[in-house]
């Protein structure tokens, strides 16, 4: 229950930055230069696993940035089977077998994304900078941004989500934080 911890050798030494468990045994961690890890038996052991080799990036910067090497900043499951990531340059990675492969949903934005939280296999958000707040109610087939009030002369970048029901909260840089009351639809 979280009074004591211990150190795993995840086999990686890049920076984790996200970890989420579909099951009680099965895992996944994300982090930076696209590494994406995954358990099956309750963190004893973890493997790598591989970007989708689709991944496309925006075109100036897939002149400098090879398409493995993207950060990934969060990781969701809403089932056993089910879940998303998200990174930078507005990236979204979906999966149906528990994190094996993941394949890409097409976000609409360029910019980094942050956080990733669905309620449901249907609805979910993506948090990210630049005010970025995105929500799709099909699986992540369609996304659309939503407008955030800002403060005035800032944009100012959005970290994580959590939506429960129709309450939700969303939080960002200088002390921002959004409420919304209609399942994220406002």
């Amino acid at each position: 229950r979280g009074e004591t911890w211990q150190s795993i050798d995840t086999g990686t030494k890049r920076d984790l930055l996200s970890v989420d468990f579909a099951t009680a045994q099965v895992g996944v961690a994300v982090g930076d230069f696209g590494t994406i890890i995954r358990t099956e038996d309750g963190g004893t052991t973890w493997s790598p696993v591989h970007l989708p080799a689709d991944l496309k990036l925006p075109e100036e910067i897939a002149e400098i940035v090879d398409p493995g090497d993207v950060l990934l900043y969060d990781v969701d499951f809403t089932s056993p089977e089910r879940g998303w990531m998200v990174g930078e340059f507005g990236v979204i990675f979906t999966t149906g077998d528990a994190g094996k492969t993941w394949t890409t949903q097409q976000s609409g934005v360029e910019t980094t994304l942050f956080g990733v939280e669905f309620a449901d296999a249907s609805t979910g958000f993506a948090t990210g900078i630049e005010e970025v707040l995105l929500r799709t109610t099909d699986g992540g087939q369609t996304w659309n941004q939503l407008k955030v009030p800002g403060q005035k002369g800032f944009v100012l970048g959005l970290y994580d989500v959590a939506v429960q029901g129709n309450v939700g909260w969303a939080i960002g840089d200088s002390g921002l934080l959004l409420r919304t009351t209609d399942a994220g639809a406002t």
